[in-house]
């Protein structure tokens, strides 16, 4: 044993109560990570369970606990969205509209949010507008698969979104008619 491991077995007995407080400190900090990891793993299960369920409005109230202790961003704000569009049988209600305009804002490059955004401007009237957005997006999806970057379009909504191939009818009630 060398001279200086010797001062520091030394030093670390007379510092014994401090050493102990550290000790304690750095446990009690891993023990609040692993709570917080099984919080988010019991989040995610109830989240999907209710989802298999049906039970949409606890759905809501999971992604809406998951937000309140983890924080948002997009991918909680557009589970809280989809759940809210589900229990109110497909209408983009408000809070979804809030959702997906705050996921937006977080992730600009996201194609969910703004593909939904458009689907409720049709839903709420405004065609044009619905489909002047999904020819956008549908535009930025082939420059990104020119790329080989990003996902393509292929999301919960596509059949709703190829305006290159719909007509714009004010009779019909979700806004589009493939012809």
């Amino acid at each position: 044993m060398k001279a200086l491991d010797r001062k520091l077995l030394r030093d670390l007995r007379l510092m014994w109560s401090q050493a102990l407080t550290i000790a304690l400190v750095v446990a009690s900090g891993v023990g609040a990570f692993l709570t917080t990891l099984s919080a988010v793993d019991s989040l995610a299960l109830a989240r999907d369970r209710f989802y298999a369920q049906g039970r949409f409005a606890d759905a809501i109230d999971a992604y809406g606990n998951a937000m309140r202790i983890l924080g948002e961003n997009p991918r909680r704000l557009e589970g809280l969205a989809m759940a809210d569009i589900r229990a109110s049988d497909g209408i983009v209600t408000e809070r979804a509209r809030k959702a997906f305009e705050r996921a937006a804002v977080l992730d600009p490059k996201r194609i969910e949010p703004r593909l939904w955004l458009a689907f409720a401007k049709a839903q709420d009237g405004g065609l044009e507008a619905a489909a002047a957005d999904y020819r956008a997006l549908i535009a930025e999806a082939r420059a990104m698969a020119k790329r080989g970057t990003g996902k393509a379009l292929n999301t919960v909504p596509l059949r709703w979104c190829l305006a290159e191939r719909v007509n714009v009818d004010q009779q019909n009630h979700n806004g589009f008619k493939q012809s």
